[in-house]
C-alpha cells in the first residue's frame, strides 16, 4: 500500500510538471478497505453492509470504500489486523468485538476516535448511550465508534408450546421457570433432542452474574485500572453453574460440541430440534425469516434472569468499528468519515430496522419511535427495553481486560469440562478462576506501565 502510494505521488508530480496533462478524477479517489465479520451472502446483515458502503460511495466522489468479509471471527479480525499492521498493509477500518478493547489499545495499532474527530462529530458522542460508550473508553477516551450492538434474548417455538399446553405468551422469566417449562416440553413427546440450546460461550454467563450485580474481575471489571484478578468462583458465578449443570444433566440443555458455535446451535433451533434458544439480538431477522419458511410461530423475550431479584440487566455486546494507525492523513480522515456514517443516527436506525441490533444512539431511539415502527414490529422493541433497563453500573459495563479471549476462553472451556466430563460446578471454577488470574499476571507483566 505504501509503495502504491509512493508510485502515485511520483506519477503526480512529474504530471504536474506537464500543464497540457489534467489531472484524471481517478488519480483523486482515496481507497480505503473495511473488514467485517458477516461473509455469508444470504445474511441479511451482510447484504445491508453492501448496500450501506455503495451510498456511502455514491454519496463521496473522492472516496471508494472496499469491504472485505473473510471470517465470521472476530478474534481472526484482529489477528490478521495486527500482523497486517506489522507489514504496514492494515486495513483502514475492521469491526472489532467489544471484548478486544483494552488489547486493541494496548497494541498500538489504532487510533482512538476521540483524537481524530472534528469539534462537530466529537459532539455527537454524547448522544452514544452511555452503558454501551464506557465499553469503548479507555483511560477517559473513547476510542471506537460503537456499531452493531446486542444484547441476548430468548427465542421460542410458539408453536411447541402450545402442543405441550403451554401459554405461548407466557415464556419462562427466570431460572426456576426455565427448568418448568423444559420439563413439560420433555414431557411432550415433540421429538425434540433437548429442550433449550445456546452458544457455549462467556458471555452468557457474563451476563447472568451482571444482572446479579456481581463484578467479573478487580478495579470495578477494568474501568478504574487493569485488573489483576477475576471473581470466576463467586456465590453469583456458581449459581449460574449450577442451573446450567442441572439443565444438562436432565437432558434439558445441549450443545453441539463446539464451543461458541452461534450458526450451530441457531441452526439446530430453527431446525425445530430444540424448543427455546438463546442468541444475540443480533439474530433476529434470520431467525424471524427462517420460522415464517418452516411455517412456525416465533416467541421472543428477555433473557431469563436468575431469580427476580437479579433486574440489574444486560451485559452490552457485539462490535465497533476502529481505525487503524500509519496511513495518510488523507486516508484517515476517509476512514473517519465512513465510521461516522456507518453510525450516524440514521444508519443506526436503519441497522436495527434491518438486523434486530439494538440502536445505541437516543437520536436513533427517537427516530423509530416517532416512526412507529415497533408499534408494528414489537419483537424489535425487546431487545430495546432490556438495554433501557439496564442499570449503568460497573457488573453491566463490561470487563475490560487484555487477555479477553484467554480468558472467555477459559471459562467456557470450564462449563465444557462440567457438562462433558462430570467435573463438579466448584471444581471448575476454582481451576478456571486460577487459569485466568495467571494469564492475567502474564499480559500485566508485558503491557502494564
Amino acid at each position: 500500500m505504501r509503495k502504491l502510494a509512493l508510485l502515485l505521488t511520483t506519477i503526480l508530480l512529474v504530471l504536474s510538471l506537464v500543464p497540457s496533462l489534467p489531472t484524471t478524477q481517478a488519480q483523486d479517489k482515496i481507497e480505503i478497505s473495511f473488514v467485517h465479520i458477516f461473509t455469508d451472502e444470504n445474511d441479511i446483515r451482510g447484504q445491508v453492509v453492501a448496500e450501506l458502503i455503495n451510498e456511502f460511495n455514491a454519496s463521496h466522489s473522492n472516496i471508494v470504500v472496499t469491504a472485505q468479509a473473510i471470517t465470521t471471527s472476530y478474534d481472526e479480525v484482529l489477528t490478521t489486523t495486527l500482523l497486517a499492521a506489522d507489514q504496514n498493509d492494515a486495513p483502514h477500518v475492521v469491526q472489532l468485538d467489544e471484548s478486544a478493547t483494552r488489547f486493541a489499545v494496548d497494541s498500538e495499532k489504532f487510533l482512538a476516535i476521540e483524537d481524530i474527530a472534528t469539534d462537530e462529530q466529537k459532539a455527537t458522542f454524547d448522544d452514544i448511550l452511555p452503558v454501551v460508550r464506557e465499553f469503548y473508553t479507555v483511560d477517559s477516551k473513547l476510542w471506537s465508534l460503537p456499531w452493531n450492538s446486542s444484547n441476548p434474548l430468548l427465542y421460542y417455538n410458539k408453536t411447541m408450546f402450545e402442543a405441550a399446553g403451554l401459554d405461548p405468551n407466557n415464556p419462562p422469566h427466570t431460572f426456576d421457570e426455565v427448568l418448568a417449562t423444559c420439563e413439560a416440553l420433555m414431557a411432550a413427546d415433540l421429538g425434540l433432542s433437548g429442550c433449550i440450546n445456546w452458544p457455549l460461550t462467556a458471555w452468557f454467563p457474563e451476563n447472568w452474574v451482571a444482572m446479579q450485580g456481581a463484578l467479573l474481575a478487580d478495579n470495578e471489571n477494568g474501568h478504574t485500572g487493569r485488573p489483576e484478578e477475576v471473581f470466576f468462583n463467586s456465590p453469583e458465578m456458581l449459581r449460574v453453574f449450577e442451573w446450567w449443570n442441572t439443565l444438562a444433566d436432565n437432558g434439558y440443555y445441549a450443545y453441539t460440541g463446539k464451543l461458541a458455535d452461534y450458526n450451530g446451535e441457531g441452526g439446530a433451533f430453527i431446525t425445530r430440534r430444540f424448543a427455546m434458544h438463546i442468541n444475540s439480538t443480533a439474530g433476529l431477522s434470520n431467525f424471524q425469516h427462517y420460522a415464517g419458511v418452516l411455517k412456525y410461530d416465533l416467541g421472543v423475550a428477555p433473557l431469563p434472569i436468575p431469580d427476580e431479584n437479579a433486574t440489574n440487566g444486560t451485559v452490552n455486546g457485539g462490535a465497533s468499528l476502529w481505525i487503524t494507525a500509519g496511513h495518510s492523513d488523507a486516508e484517515t480522515e476517509a476512514a473517519r468519515e465512513f465510521v461516522f456514517f456507518m453510525t450516524n443516527t440514521e444508519n443506526i436506525a436503519r441497522w436495527h430496522e434491518a438486523t434486530g441490533y439494538f440502536p445505541n444512539r437516543q437520536s436513533s431511539i427517537d427516530s423509530i419511535e416517532a416512526s412507529g415502527f415497533w408499534e408494528e414490529n414489537p419483537n424489535y422493541y425487546i431487545t430495546v427495553q432490556q438495554l433501557l433497563g439496564t442499570q449503568a453500573i460497573p457488573a453491566t459495563a463490561g470487563t475490560i481486560v487484555g487477555p479477553s479471549l484467554e480468558i472467555r476462553n477459559i471459562l467456557a472451556e470450564a462449563v465444557q469440562s462440567m457438562i462433558d466430563q462430570g467435573v463438579s460446578p466448584e471444581d471448575a471454577l476454582a481451576a478456571a478462576d486460577q487459569l485466568a488470574d495467571l494469564e492475567i499476571e502474564d499480559y500485566n507483566f508485558f503491557y502494564a506501565e
